[in-house]
Protein backbone atom coordinates (compact mmCIF):
# COMPACT_ATOMS: atom_id res chain seq x y z
CA UNK A 1 0.00 0.00 0.00
CA UNK A 2 1.39 3.52 -1.08
CA UNK A 3 2.20 5.74 2.05
CA UNK A 4 -0.02 8.75 1.46
CA UNK A 5 2.05 12.46 2.65
CA UNK A 6 -0.42 15.03 3.46
CA UNK A 7 0.83 18.41 4.02
CA UNK A 8 1.68 19.85 7.03
CA UNK A 9 0.08 22.77 8.31
CA UNK A 10 2.42 23.31 10.82
CA UNK A 11 4.84 25.93 8.83
CA UNK A 12 2.82 27.40 6.68
CA UNK A 13 -0.04 28.51 9.73
CA UNK A 14 3.12 29.35 11.82
CA UNK A 15 4.14 31.90 8.93
CA UNK A 16 0.72 32.90 9.07
CA UNK A 17 0.95 33.65 12.62
CA UNK A 18 4.38 35.13 12.67
CA UNK A 19 3.02 38.18 9.92
CA UNK A 20 0.35 38.83 11.75
CA UNK A 21 2.04 39.42 15.16
CA UNK A 22 4.57 41.55 12.97
CA UNK A 23 2.02 43.80 11.79
CA UNK A 24 0.23 44.33 14.93
CA UNK A 25 3.56 44.99 16.41
CA UNK A 26 4.17 47.49 13.54
CA UNK A 27 0.74 49.06 14.50
CA UNK A 28 1.71 49.58 17.76
CA UNK A 29 4.71 51.13 16.61
CA UNK A 30 2.95 53.13 15.31
CA UNK A 31 0.48 54.07 17.56
CA UNK A 32 3.36 54.75 20.17
CA UNK A 33 4.90 56.91 17.26
CA UNK A 34 1.66 59.20 17.15
CA UNK A 35 1.16 59.35 20.81
CA UNK A 36 4.91 60.37 22.13
CA UNK A 37 4.59 63.85 19.60
CA UNK A 38 3.46 67.12 20.58
CA UNK A 39 0.04 68.01 22.70
CA UNK A 40 -2.26 68.12 20.28
CA UNK A 41 -4.55 70.72 18.89
CA UNK A 42 -6.88 70.75 22.34
CA UNK A 43 -3.90 71.10 24.74
CA UNK A 44 -2.85 74.15 25.55
CA UNK A 45 -0.27 72.45 28.35
CA UNK A 46 0.93 69.29 29.90
CA UNK A 47 2.11 70.15 33.83
CA UNK A 48 3.57 67.35 35.33
CA UNK A 49 1.30 64.71 33.21
CA UNK A 50 -1.57 66.87 33.95
CA UNK A 51 -2.88 68.44 31.11
CA UNK A 52 -4.48 71.80 31.07
CA UNK A 53 -6.97 71.86 27.52
CA UNK A 54 -7.71 75.10 25.55
CA UNK A 55 -11.95 74.70 27.15
CA UNK A 56 -10.11 74.87 30.65
CA UNK A 57 -8.14 78.29 29.77
CA UNK A 58 -11.21 79.87 28.18
CA UNK A 59 -13.71 78.68 31.55
CA UNK A 60 -10.94 79.93 33.42
CA UNK A 61 -10.12 83.60 31.71
CA UNK A 62 -14.46 83.72 31.24
CA UNK A 63 -14.46 83.43 35.52
CA UNK A 64 -11.68 85.76 35.69
CA UNK A 65 -13.87 87.97 33.45
CA UNK A 66 -11.58 88.13 30.39
CA UNK A 67 -13.25 87.40 26.71
CA UNK A 68 -12.28 84.45 25.24
CA UNK A 69 -10.88 86.25 22.03
CA UNK A 70 -8.68 87.98 24.23
CA UNK A 71 -4.83 89.05 23.12
CA UNK A 72 -2.88 86.31 22.54
CA UNK A 73 -0.01 87.40 24.98
CA UNK A 74 -2.74 87.99 27.66
CA UNK A 75 -3.98 84.61 26.96
CA UNK A 76 -0.44 83.40 27.24
CA UNK A 77 0.59 84.82 30.70
CA UNK A 78 -3.07 83.40 31.97
CA UNK A 79 -2.21 80.25 31.10
CA UNK A 80 1.42 80.75 32.61
CA UNK A 81 0.29 81.68 35.56
CA UNK A 82 -2.02 78.16 35.61
CA UNK A 83 1.02 76.60 34.73
CA UNK A 84 3.06 78.44 37.64
CA UNK A 85 -0.14 77.75 40.02
CA UNK A 86 -0.01 73.65 39.40
CA UNK A 87 3.82 73.62 39.44
CA UNK A 88 3.65 75.02 42.99
CA UNK A 89 0.97 72.99 44.13
CA UNK A 90 2.26 69.52 43.06
CA UNK A 91 5.66 70.55 44.45
CA UNK A 92 4.00 71.87 48.36
CA UNK A 93 1.74 68.47 47.83
CA UNK A 94 5.25 66.25 47.21
CA UNK A 95 6.59 67.73 50.56
CA UNK A 96 3.59 67.12 52.80
CA UNK A 97 2.96 70.97 52.95
CA UNK A 98 -0.83 70.71 52.29
CA UNK A 99 -1.17 67.88 55.27
CA UNK A 100 -0.26 70.47 58.29
CA UNK A 101 -3.08 71.31 60.66
CA UNK A 102 -2.72 75.03 59.67
CA UNK A 103 -2.69 74.35 55.74
CA UNK A 104 -5.61 71.94 56.32
CA UNK A 105 -7.61 74.64 58.03
CA UNK A 106 -6.87 77.23 55.41
CA UNK A 107 -7.79 74.73 52.43
CA UNK A 108 -11.41 74.44 54.54
CA UNK A 109 -11.50 78.21 54.75
CA UNK A 110 -10.77 78.57 51.23
CA UNK A 111 -13.56 76.16 50.19
CA UNK A 112 -16.27 77.37 52.75
CA UNK A 113 -15.52 81.08 51.57
CA UNK A 114 -16.56 79.57 48.06
CA UNK A 115 -19.01 78.05 48.67
CA UNK A 116 -20.51 80.70 50.31
CA UNK A 117 -19.65 83.36 47.46
CA UNK A 118 -22.01 80.55 45.14
CA UNK A 119 -24.37 81.13 48.16
CA UNK A 120 -24.44 84.80 47.88
CA UNK A 121 -24.55 84.59 43.88
CA UNK A 122 -27.75 82.52 44.42
CA UNK A 123 -29.32 84.82 46.29
CA UNK A 124 -28.78 88.06 44.64
CA UNK A 125 -30.16 86.08 41.55
CA UNK A 126 -33.39 86.10 42.92
CA UNK A 127 -33.57 89.57 43.98
CA UNK A 128 -36.35 90.76 41.77
CA UNK A 129 -35.33 94.13 39.32
CA UNK A 130 -38.03 97.22 39.57
CA UNK A 131 -40.77 97.71 37.43
CA UNK A 132 -40.90 101.35 35.77
CA UNK A 133 -43.75 101.98 37.92
CA UNK A 134 -42.10 101.71 40.95
CA UNK A 135 -38.61 103.22 39.40
CA UNK A 136 -41.17 106.07 39.14
CA UNK A 137 -42.10 106.29 42.53
CA UNK A 138 -38.67 106.06 43.44
CA UNK A 139 -37.59 108.93 41.75
CA UNK A 140 -40.49 110.87 43.25
CA UNK A 141 -40.00 110.16 46.61
CA UNK A 142 -36.37 111.19 46.95
CA UNK A 143 -36.26 115.15 45.49
CA UNK A 144 -33.12 115.85 47.12
CA UNK A 145 -31.34 112.79 44.64
CA UNK A 146 -33.15 113.71 41.79
CA UNK A 147 -35.43 116.75 41.02
CA UNK A 148 -33.17 119.01 43.68
CA UNK A 149 -29.72 116.73 43.32
CA UNK A 150 -27.01 119.31 44.44
CA UNK A 151 -23.28 118.73 44.43
CA UNK A 152 -21.25 121.16 47.34
CA UNK A 153 -17.68 122.01 47.93
CA UNK A 154 -17.13 121.09 51.33
CA UNK A 155 -14.32 122.29 54.08
CA UNK A 156 -13.86 119.48 56.68
CA UNK A 157 -11.66 118.96 59.75
CA UNK A 158 -11.19 115.54 60.38
CA UNK A 159 -10.91 114.39 63.68
CA UNK A 160 -9.87 110.45 64.94
CA UNK A 161 -11.36 110.01 67.91
CA UNK A 162 -15.02 109.74 68.82
CA UNK A 163 -17.09 112.53 69.61
CA UNK A 164 -18.16 113.39 73.89
CA UNK A 165 -21.29 115.76 75.07
CA UNK A 166 -18.60 118.24 76.18
CA UNK A 167 -16.95 118.28 72.91
CA UNK A 168 -20.16 119.30 71.25
CA UNK A 169 -21.06 121.57 73.79
CA UNK A 170 -17.66 123.54 72.99
CA UNK A 171 -18.11 123.50 69.55
CA UNK A 172 -21.69 124.84 69.83
CA UNK A 173 -20.95 128.61 69.99
CA UNK A 174 -18.54 128.80 66.74
CA UNK A 175 -19.71 130.68 63.75
CA UNK A 176 -16.88 129.95 61.46
CA UNK A 177 -14.46 126.90 60.87
CA UNK A 178 -11.65 129.06 61.67
CA UNK A 179 -12.98 129.30 65.59
CA UNK A 180 -13.96 125.72 65.48
CA UNK A 181 -10.10 124.76 64.69
CA UNK A 182 -9.05 127.25 67.43
CA UNK A 183 -10.98 124.72 69.90
CA UNK A 184 -9.33 121.57 68.56
CA UNK A 185 -6.13 123.25 68.91
CA UNK A 186 -6.86 124.66 72.34
CA UNK A 187 -7.29 121.18 73.63
CA UNK A 188 -4.29 119.48 71.47
CA UNK A 189 -6.85 117.20 69.57
CA UNK A 190 -5.34 116.29 66.43
CA UNK A 191 -7.37 117.00 62.94
CA UNK A 192 -7.01 117.36 59.29
CA UNK A 193 -8.06 119.49 57.20
CA UNK A 194 -9.39 118.52 53.63
CA UNK A 195 -12.38 120.01 50.60
CA UNK A 196 -14.31 117.20 49.66
CA UNK A 197 -17.15 117.00 47.09
CA UNK A 198 -20.46 115.74 48.65
CA UNK A 199 -23.56 114.99 45.43
CA UNK A 200 -26.45 114.33 47.36
CA UNK A 201 -27.39 111.46 45.00
CA UNK A 202 -25.09 109.30 46.52
CA UNK A 203 -26.00 110.36 50.07
CA UNK A 204 -28.61 109.36 52.48
CA UNK A 205 -31.35 111.88 51.59
CA UNK A 206 -31.45 112.67 55.43
CA UNK A 207 -28.36 113.95 55.36
CA UNK A 208 -28.91 116.15 52.42
CA UNK A 209 -32.27 117.53 53.81
CA UNK A 210 -30.15 118.35 57.08
CA UNK A 211 -27.18 119.89 55.32
CA UNK A 212 -29.80 121.68 52.70
CA UNK A 213 -30.89 123.53 55.91
CA UNK A 214 -27.43 124.17 57.23
CA UNK A 215 -26.53 128.67 56.47
CA UNK A 216 -23.89 128.50 53.92
CA UNK A 217 -20.45 129.31 56.02
CA UNK A 218 -21.77 128.01 59.48
CA UNK A 219 -19.84 124.80 60.63
CA UNK A 220 -21.88 121.83 61.80
CA UNK A 221 -20.64 118.79 62.96
CA UNK A 222 -21.21 115.20 61.41
CA UNK A 223 -20.05 112.16 64.37
CA UNK A 224 -19.07 108.61 63.21
CA UNK A 225 -18.61 105.20 65.37
CA UNK A 226 -14.99 106.07 66.07
CA UNK A 227 -14.61 109.95 65.22
CA UNK A 228 -16.01 112.86 64.17
CA UNK A 229 -16.37 115.91 61.24
CA UNK A 230 -16.32 119.65 61.53
CA UNK A 231 -17.92 120.82 58.11
CA UNK A 232 -18.40 124.20 56.36
CA UNK A 233 -20.32 124.30 53.10
CA UNK A 234 -17.75 126.74 50.79
CA UNK A 235 -20.27 126.28 47.97
CA UNK A 236 -22.93 124.46 45.93
CA UNK A 237 -24.95 124.05 42.05
CA UNK A 238 -28.27 122.47 41.64
CA UNK A 239 -27.47 119.99 39.25
CA UNK A 240 -31.05 118.02 38.60
CA UNK A 241 -30.77 114.23 37.10
CA UNK A 242 -34.34 113.71 35.22
CA UNK A 243 -35.13 111.82 32.12
CA UNK A 244 -34.09 108.42 31.16
CA UNK A 245 -30.37 108.73 32.78
CA UNK A 246 -32.77 109.57 36.14
CA UNK A 247 -34.39 106.18 35.95
CA UNK A 248 -31.19 104.29 35.17
CA UNK A 249 -29.55 105.15 37.95
CA UNK A 250 -32.94 104.67 40.24
CA UNK A 251 -33.08 101.58 38.86
CA UNK A 252 -29.95 100.68 40.01
CA UNK A 253 -30.17 101.95 43.60
CA UNK A 254 -33.26 100.14 43.75
CA UNK A 255 -31.71 96.92 42.63
CA UNK A 256 -28.93 97.24 45.28
CA UNK A 257 -31.31 97.70 48.23
CA UNK A 258 -33.23 94.69 47.51
CA UNK A 259 -29.67 92.68 47.10
CA UNK A 260 -28.76 94.27 50.70
CA UNK A 261 -32.21 93.59 51.81
CA UNK A 262 -32.33 89.68 50.38
CA UNK A 263 -29.00 88.85 51.73
CA UNK A 264 -29.51 90.55 54.88
CA UNK A 265 -32.69 88.30 55.20
CA UNK A 266 -31.08 85.42 53.66
CA UNK A 267 -28.16 84.88 56.18
CA UNK A 268 -30.20 86.53 59.37
CA UNK A 269 -32.78 83.23 58.61
CA UNK A 270 -29.90 80.74 58.76
CA UNK A 271 -28.38 81.97 61.91
CA UNK A 272 -31.55 81.99 63.94
CA UNK A 273 -32.14 78.40 62.38
CA UNK A 274 -28.74 76.88 62.74
CA UNK A 275 -26.35 79.24 64.96
CA UNK A 276 -25.82 78.82 68.79
CA UNK A 277 -23.08 81.10 70.43
CA UNK A 278 -20.82 80.07 73.58
CA UNK A 279 -20.83 81.78 76.39
CA UNK A 280 -18.90 84.35 76.13
CA UNK A 281 -20.43 84.77 72.58
CA UNK A 282 -23.69 85.13 73.74
CA UNK A 283 -24.57 88.85 73.51
CA UNK A 284 -22.73 88.97 70.23
CA UNK A 285 -26.01 87.68 68.18
CA UNK A 286 -26.70 90.77 65.93
CA UNK A 287 -26.85 90.01 62.03
CA UNK A 288 -25.06 92.33 60.18
CA UNK A 289 -25.84 93.01 56.10
CA UNK A 290 -22.81 91.77 54.01
CA UNK A 291 -21.14 94.06 51.65
CA UNK A 292 -21.80 93.79 47.89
Amino acid sequence: MRRTHRPRAGPELGAGMRAGAFGAALAALVLVGCSSGGPGKDVAAVVGGETITIAELDRELAISGVAKAADPAARKAALDEIVLRKLLAKAARAQGLDKSPDALQAKRIADESFNANLERIATIAKAPKPTPDEVKAFIASRPEQFARRTGYLIDQLQVPQAHTPDMVAAFLPTKTLEEAEAVLKARQMPYRRVVLPMDTLRTDPRLSAAVAKVPTGEPFVLPGADSFTINRIRGSQVQPLTGPQAEAVAREMIHAERINKALKDHIDALRREQVVYGPAFANETKATAPST
